[in-house]
């Protein structure tokens, strides 16, 4: 499964459906079900969501109009370089996974699941 590294805050308000924005810099293909995994200082997979679609911000009046959906600070917000990642139907795992991404994974890694998560 591919794993996506978000900052803790970020991770939990996503993982608790609060978020169901994440602000990227680019556009993504992928439309599956991912783990995310809430970086350092906790280090933990957290759960899992759905990418349901990408598209691209086409302006700050867009960008503030989501704000209640994305939740993350004007000053993530680079005209021409701001993409929206749609999330749906998130999972909280009952207990968070330990992780430490391969070295030189930024973005995404890849991790077997145990069966049953």
């Amino acid at each position: 499964m591919r794993v996506l590294a978000v900052k803790p805050k970020y991770a939990h308000n996503i993982i608790d459906g609060k978020k169901t924005i994440e602000v990227r810099s680019r556009e993504t293909r992928i439309r599956e079900r991912i783990a995310i995994y809430a970086t350092s200082p906790e280090q933990k997979i957290i759960g899992t969501v759905e990418i349901v679609a990408s598209s691209r911000c086409n302006d700050d009046i867009e960008y503030e109009i989501y704000k209640n959906e994305h939740l993350a600070p004007s000053e993530y917000y680079k005209e021409g370089k701001t993409c929206f990642w749609h999330l749906r139907r998130h999972l909280k795992f009952e207990t968070p996974i330990s992780y430490k991404p391969p070295k030189g994974a930024v973005v995404w890694s890849n991790f077997e699941l145990p069966e049953g998560e």
